[in-house]
């Protein structure tokens, strides 16, 4: 590996350590501490506030109270996910798409799933942000497009990429300015990630670091980067 993996700032947030929290067909499934529970080794990473793995059963809504002006990544994952923003008209997002937008402190931002009988998986992370209206969509394929990365989101102050890649693939993600701090997730399957062993849903923040090289383990497997 180079040198940046033997000096980059690392810590792992395995999968089966995650705190869950769950009541009427919501599951969450927590990366970090919020503003409800605390937990020693789990705060927020840079700019990022949480990390949620949410599953809903059918024909079920939840609502998520903004408590600070923040930029809200929504990634469906299984299913599509049917959400607003306080009284705006409903929007509906599909798997292999993701919306970043704006919510403003107080705001409350309602997710359902409209399927009879399917549950919904997705991700939520939560940026801290000034109170700008701001709001990217982005549409990909990553089993056309394998082996590679696609840009979901890039604003001033952070960057977010998707792949699948097949087992053995490597890469070398570089990052847009030297001493930048990266969130790796694993969708699916397991990676190699400056020399640690990641699988599905683990994490790994990296500080310091001018780039990140990672290697599939796995076929199919899918990873999220998030450069801050």
């Amino acid at each position: 590996m180079t040198e940046s993996a033997q000096h980059s700032k690392a810590r792992i947030y395995l999968a089966g350590k995650r705190v869950v929290t769950a009541g009427d067909g919501h599951c969450v499934y927590h990366t970090f501490s919020d503003s409800s529970f605390s937990v020693i080794g789990r705060g927020p990473f840079s700019g990022i506030r949480m990390l949620n793995d949410e599953v809903l059963k059918a024909g079920l809504s939840v609502t998520h109270q903004s408590v600070e002006s923040s930029l809200v990544l929504m990634l469906p994952l299984v299913g599509k996910i049917k959400f607003r923003v306080d009284t705006d008209e409903f929007r509906f997002l599909e798997a292999d798409s993701s919306q970043l937008m704006h919510i403003g402190k107080g705001s409350a931002l309602e997710i359902s799933n409209s399927y009879r009988q399917e549950s919904i998986n997705y991700l939520l992370i939560w940026f801290a942000a000034e109170p700008v209206s701001f709001e990217q969509f982005a549409m990909f394929d990553v089993h056309k497009k394998q082996n590679t990365l696609i840009q979901i989101f890039n604003d001033s102050k952070a960057a977010g990429y998707i792949g699948q890649f097949s087992g053995r693939a490597g890469f070398q993600f570089s990052v847009r300015e030297p001493a930048r701090a990266v969130l790796a997730f694993v969708i699916e399957g397991a990676f190699e990630i400056e020399d640690r062993l990641l699988e599905s849903r683990d994490a790994l923040t990296l500080r310091e670091v001018s780039s990140v090289e990672f290697e599939a383990l796995s076929n199919n497997a899918i990873i999220l980067l998030i450069e801050l």
